[in-house]
């Protein structure tokens, strides 16, 4: 007995660390984890989904020295022809139990072995961390988007009127995507239509909102159901008023879903809309009847919020799931997300506010007041002298603006 007790203390002072100066628990380091344990057999079907998860994971918090437990969520397709022996997996996520490892390490760490053992990074980790101190956390290592060659499709919300110039550049450019509304007039809808644009119909759900208006469904119905096939229709949204009840938002989301199941009947492309702050289980509704659905990251908050809202989605729903992101252009967001496309109208609320983007090489935007780009282009600019009067450089600002997010936008690979 008294050898048995040495040998523990033994081994406790060689690998044992001490968390906070404290002698809570002792942990050992990363060379620990049992990668060797991972092991594969052949499967020949590259193009089959498969998704693994276990919610008996744990770690050691190398900080404080408590437990981490987590949902780990595995998706991946076996494209080389290999695929993960189960019972293996298990033995390698229990040597995780005893590792000092930070939460986004751990993440990090799994993604890595797997794409080492399968050979490829068609592969998707998540780790969703039980709550602590009030805060959770989901960490996400995704790879298949590095494997997919598709750049992400952006809508350039329809020009106005006043700027006819810009509006007939937009007309001309090939492979752009629009973004109409409700409350364009049918004219212009069927001249991007005629014209062979791909095109998308928002149906104006949260600009009625704004403006305390509801919007008929049978007239929006009428209207989609004038258009193309191939045109996506984004679905007649119910909103509900700032400050409802957990009760009130639950059936905003049934009426929301009601319209969606209602317009789906009629026309073909409907797409529905999960906002930030919906239960997770109305996307997943969604998705028994669609594979491309619109998600809304409250974009009238901060970018931690929204990007904290996206991981929880990508973590959520099936890989190969299209989505289009509501008014969305942070570049560390477009680079890190999936999206299959995105839409703003941030190109026109600059040329709102007198100013003009231009885009640098490496993709960088740049805001000129109207007076630096009138130098830029040798013209004449002048706040004294009418808007109107000055509709030259207005026009040739509106195009070098629309001309900076398309690069922009083609800057940004997703993959």
């Amino acid at each position: 007995m008294k050898k048995t007790i040495k040998k523990t203390q033994k081994v406790k002072e060689t690998v044992g660390q001490i968390a906070e100066g404290k002698i809570i628990y002792f942990f050992v380091d990363e060379n620990h984890i049992a990668t060797n344990e991972l092991k594969t057999f052949v499967f020949n079907s590259k193009e089959q989904k498969i998704e693994i998860k276990t919610k008996e994971f744990s770690a050691v918090c190398p900080f404080s020295g408590l437990p981490d437990i987590a949902i780990i969520k595995i998706d991946y397709y076996p494209v080389t022809n290999k695929a993960l022996e189960l019972k293996a997996l298990k033995y390698y996520f229990v040597s995780f139990r005893n590792v000092g490892i930070y939460q986004e390490g751990v993440t990090k760490r799994i993604f890595k072995d797997l794409c080492d053992i399968l050979g490829h990074q068609s592969i998707k980790v998540s780790t969703i961390y039980n709550t602590r101190g009030g805060i959770d956390v989901i960490c996400t290592e995704n790879g298949i988007k590095k494997n997919n060659t598709k750049i992400m499709n952006y809508y350039f919300s329809a020009p106005e009127s006043s700027l006819p110039v810009a509006k007939q550049f937009m007309l001309e450019q090939e492979g752009m995507h629009y973004l109409m509304t409700f409350a364009h007039s049918l004219k212009q809808w069927k001249n991007f239509a005629e014209k062979g644009k791909c095109m998308m119909m928002d149906s104006g759900a949260f600009s009625a909102w704004n403006s305390g208006k509801i919007i008929d469904r049978e007239k929006y119905l009428k209207c989609i159901q004038s258009l193309p096939d191939e045109v996506y229709k984004i679905n007649l949204d119910v909103i509900p008023k700032t400050g409802s009840t957990p009760e009130e938002k639950e059936l905003a989301c049934k009426q929301s879903f009601e319209n969606f199941l209602y317009l789906n009947k009629y026309v073909k492309n409907v797409l529905p809309v999960h906002h930030y702050g919906d239960d997770i289980s109305w996307i997943k509704k969604m998705l028994d009847y669609t594979d491309y659905v619109c998600i809304s990251p409250a974009n009238d908050t901060h970018e931690t919020i929204k990007k904290r809202y996206l991981d929880y989605i990508f973590s959520e729903i099936p890989l190969q799931t299209k989505t289009h992101c509501l008014g969305y252009t942070s570049k560390d967001g477009l680079r890190k997300y999936p999206f299959y496309s995105v839409d703003s109208i941030s190109y026109k609320t600059t040329q709102m506010r007198g100013m003009v983007i231009m885009c640098r090489e490496d993709g960088e935007m740049v805001n000129l007041e109207l007076g630096e780009y009138a130098k830029i282009i040798n013209k004449v600019f002048s706040t004294h002298i009418p808007m109107k009067d000055q509709r030259e450089i207005v026009q040739l600002g509106a195009i070098e603006t629309i001309k900076a997010f398309q690069k922009y936008f083609k800057s940004i690979s997703k993959f």
